[in-house]
């Protein structure tokens, strides 16, 4: 069977370009390589090795399933459905990948301060999953959480210590009385959502943006205005494991296991899309994680 190197050889191509043909990553390639590669591709028959890439990962994601029928009658329906590449297969990993992410945050979190920086690795990893590049997961949230150690620190202990300051008064003014105390707890109010909606923004971009403590915030609550409808379900999503573990303690294992992970999972369908848009057209397509200081300031700029 042909290789890729052997492939990028032929055409007197880098393996890398192939290899983002092969795997629908055209974002940097031009439309004539990509005809170029596809139509080599089909000459060969070429077929991507599927135990080479498993091996490269140093994991099969293969769950094994040992069944007993007599029922011979949907054979094909059987065989997609415990492919390795069909979707049933590609949920439980990707639901294993979340478990592993869930428990390495509550790990990193611990100390409370070092809490910014594992939140961010968290959704570097899950963007990268959206975007279903290759690569190990724990060597991915390792880099990224000493990467982003020393920049997230400023920023998560103000947020920590603005969300202290305002649930301290919400029992310095209780509910119920009425008069000036229930006045004095609508601004309260106002702040925690101001919090709670610059925490949906400020991590994901963190993990993507290399600038300063300022323009974090300025960027996070750019993207909280901006992109309003998608905050508001952000914070819905995020809200669903607190309200559900108010009422349901029980439900505490399950939240042990995936109660970070799979809120800031689906949180990712829907800032991914825009924070990709935003890259692309404040600092061009494939640059990665870049220094600037605000996007607002890019604006003015241009």
């Amino acid at each position: 069977m042909i290789t890729i190197k052997e492939i990028a050889r032929s055409l007197g191509m880098s393996t890398t370009t192939v290899s983002n043909v092969i795997h629908g990553k055209t974002g940097q390639v031009s439309p004539e390589t990509i005809e170029r590669v596809q139509k080599f591709l089909e000459e060969v028959d070429y077929v991507p090795n599927i135990n080479a890439r498993n091996l490269a990962q140093n994991e099969s994601r293969i769950i094994g399933v040992a069944m007993k029928t007599q029922d011979y009658k949907y054979p094909n329906l059987m065989n997609h459905l415990f492919d390795t590449e069909g979707p049933l297969m590609r949920a439980l990993s990707d639901l294993f990948t979340l478990l592993k992410l869930n428990l390495l945050t509550l790990l990193f979190c611990l100390p409370l301060v070092t809490a910014g920086a594992a939140l961010t690795a968290l959704h570097y990893c899950l963007m990268k999953m959206l975007d279903q590049e290759e690569g190990k997961i724990l060597p991915m949230y390792f880099g990224q959480f000493k990467e982003n150690l020393k920049p997230m620190l400023l920023p998560w202990l103000i947020l920590g210590g603005g969300a202290a300051v305002l649930f301290l008064d919400l029992r310095i003014f209780p509910a119920g009385n009425g008069g000036l105390s229930g006045l004095m707890r609508i601004p309260v109010y106002l702040g925690l959502f101001l919090l709670h909606g610059i925490c949906q923004w400020i991590f994901p971009l963190a993990a993507v943006l290399d600038n300063s403590a300022g323009a974090k915030f300025r960027n996070a609550l750019l993207m909280m205005t901006g992109a309003l409808p998608r905050t508001l379900a952000m914070m819905a999503v995020s809200a669903v494991v607190p309200f559900v573990l108010f009422y349901s303690v029980r439900l505490l294992p399950l939240a042990f296991l995936f109660g970070i992970s799979l809120p800031a999972y689906f949180c990712a369908f829907i800032y991914s899309p825009v924070i990709k848009s935003q890259l692309e057209r404040k600092m061009g397509v494939g640059k990665g994680k870049e220094e600037t200081d605000s996007w607002e300031e890019e604006k003015e700029e241009e």
